[in-house]
């Protein structure tokens, strides 16, 4: 295996510790666009990515899973999410809609953010 298949393998793991939140055996994948299949044939097609994604949502968790420095290595941030994005791509996973309700009330956030904005912008909310 060249150097640049072995970085390929990494990222493909990562890619998918980061969409699962678990290690998946992948088999022997050697670019991210091939990670797509691999991940369907280890189980984890779009329909089990889309619920993943929405439990963890709702109970107000991050997906995908966020990886820090140490578990990326070599690997950068904005390369992980990249290579995170061609694959929801491949697989069809598109973004889920969030509204907020307007009539809920703001939380610490919302009031933190209402707080800094600038004066010109007048009464906002």
């Amino acid at each position: 295996m060249t150097a640049r298949d072995e970085a390929s393998a990494q990222l493909a793991g990562l890619v998918a510790q980061a969409l699962t939140g678990e290690s998946v055996e992948l088999g022997a994948v050697r670019s991210v666009r091939e990670l797509g299949a691999a991940l369907q044939d280890a189980g984890w097609g779009s329909d089990r990515l889309v619920e993943l994604r929405d439990v963890r949502q709702a109970a107000g968790l991050a997906w995908p899973f966020a990886l820090t420095t140490v578990e990326r290595g070599e690997v950068g941030a904005a390369q992980l999410q990249s290579a995170i994005q061609i694959v929801l791509d491949e697989l069809g996973v598109v973004p889920r809609s969030r509204v907020r309700d307007r009539d809920a009330p703001l939380s610490a956030r919302d009031r933190a953010l209402l707080a800094d904005r600038p004066p010109h912008h007048g009464s906002v909310g």
